[in-house]
């Protein structure tokens, strides 16, 4: 197999194994009824819609990981507070908004083995943006990271 061909096999078993794990999301502009999430990305942004629109600050401090002392873990630490701070008092009134989601995109890393003839089989750190729409996953970019 030539790199070219065990390029574009693994590319395409990333993008795969992306789609599975995360599922495809809805990407309409416009929504009628009720969701029915059919993934975990269409079921996370579901939970995530309803919880703004209800400004319930425990629904989506439940859909974060735990804050820790990393840079990620006080991002979400910062996001859960700043909800709850506008949030607050928020819940009581009749008053709800509207909450969708468009145009979805996933990141998606992996690292890359390429092997073969003229292949040297060392891993290959690989971000591919992928856009989730009804006929699938579409690569938008994709990325050889550094580390």
């Amino acid at each position: 197999m030539k790199i070219g061909n065990a390029v574009v096999v693994i590319v395409c078993s990333v993008a795969l194994v992306g789609l599975i794990s995360s599922g495809r999301a809805q990407t309409d502009s416009k929504i009628e009824g009720p969701q029915s999430p059919r993934d975990p990305i269409s079921r996370f942004l579901a939970d995530f819609s309803a919880a703004v629109s209800t400004s319930d600050v425990k629904k989506a401090e439940a859909l974060f990981l735990a804050p820790d002392d990393s840079a990620d873990g006080k991002n979400r630490s910062s996001h859960i507070q700043e909800m709850s701070k506008d949030w607050a008092g928020e819940k009581d009134k009749s008053r709800k908004m509207s909450v969708a989601f468009t145009n979805t995109t996933v990141l998606v890393r992996a690292e890359m083995v390429v092997t073969g003839e003229e292949a040297h089989p060392k891993p290959t750190p690989v971000e591919f943006k992928v856009l989730l729409g009804p006929d699938g996953c579409k690569i938008v970019s994709m990325t050889y990271l550094k580390e």
